[in-house]
């Protein structure tokens, strides 16, 4: 939601409430939008990337007793490839 919503340049918010409700074909009323406004908190909603993510943290710190950093997965990440047994090219 960004502050143009309630600019006086700005475009109505009836006019926004029914261009949403046509986008998502839901009904969306002027009410619903300002709800909306009054109980959203910057800087606390999640994607559902940033949930998963969360949850296997979580998980991580669980199994290993501490929390996995980038550097660390990148490591692991390496070894695994290391590991990985190498083709052979064969003549049939």
């Amino acid at each position: 939601m960004a502050n143009s919503w309630f600019h006086k340049e700005g475009t109505n918010l009836d006019v926004q409430a029914m261009e949403i409700s046509e986008q998502y074909n839901g009904e969306v009323t002027v009410n619903d939008l300002v709800n909306y406004v009054r109980t959203w908190k910057p800087g606390k909603y999640r994607t559902v990337y940033r949930r998963q993510l969360d949850e296997i943290e979580g998980r991580g710190f669980d199994l290993f007793g501490f929390k996995l950093n980038k550097r660390y997965a990148e490591s692991l990440t390496a070894l695994i490839e290391e590991t990985e047994t190498e083709q052979i090219a064969v003549p049939f």
